[in-house]
């Protein structure tokens, strides 16, 4: 665990910004964060490019998309529900090093965001059952043959929600029995239209 916590400053340092740390407020809401090593993985996996309009839903203190958009050219945005976890995101965005794509962080419910925005979204178990099918409705709803969309599910404790929509389809997971640097499964989905 020291080396993990090691490396995550180290990539703090490297990318000026300041996400570490453990949270829970009012409403029960929880803060925590993925290593570097986790995240990067998933990036991989996600094979951004400059067409690619990255989301992550729960952005928290921004970790996920700073590394988005130090390591890609595409347009990313972070969705927060909780308005000081939204500002210190939005303080991260600006200190990053070597920004290759704009980023941006709305101070939003999930439900409430605009799917005609976005095709590839990062989730780390952000939601309870019912929110999740009501997000995802919303994005069907918005999104339907539009445009391609792909999903990272890190920790999905909920997947069987995801499973119950006939229009995404699960492509790729990362088992952490595979990939002993994994905190959390994750598992990447797209859509069938």
């Amino acid at each position: 665990m020291l080396k993990v916590r090691l490396h995550n400053y180290l990539w703090e340092c490297l990318l000026g910004i300041n996400t570490h740390g453990i949270a829970t407020g009012r409403g029960g809401y929880h803060y925590g964060t993925t290593s570097y090593r986790e995240i990067f993985a998933v990036l991989r996996e996600l094979e951004l490019s400059v067409q690619d309009t990255f989301v992550d839903a729960g952005c928290g203190k921004g970790r996920v998309i700073c590394c988005a958009a130090w390591r890609y050219p595409c347009n990313v945005i972070g969705i927060e529900y909780h308005p000081k976890l939204a500002n210190e995101a939005r303080a991260n965005a600006k200190r990053l090093r070597r920004l290759r794509g704009p980023i941006s962080v709305l101070n939003i419910n999930a439900l409430d965001y605009d799917f005609t925005e976005g095709d590839v979204f990062y989730f780390f178990n952000p939601f309870g059952p019912d929110i999740w099918a009501g997000f995802l409705t919303r994005m069907y709803q918005q999104a339907k043959g539009s445009r391609a969309i792909r999903i990272a599910y890190v920790n999905p404790v909920h997947e069987d929600v995801l499973r119950q929509f006939a229009w995404l389809h699960c492509y790729q997971r990362l088992e952490r029995s595979r990939y002993n640097f994994l905190f959390h499964e994750v598992s990447f989905w797209k859509t069938c239209w």
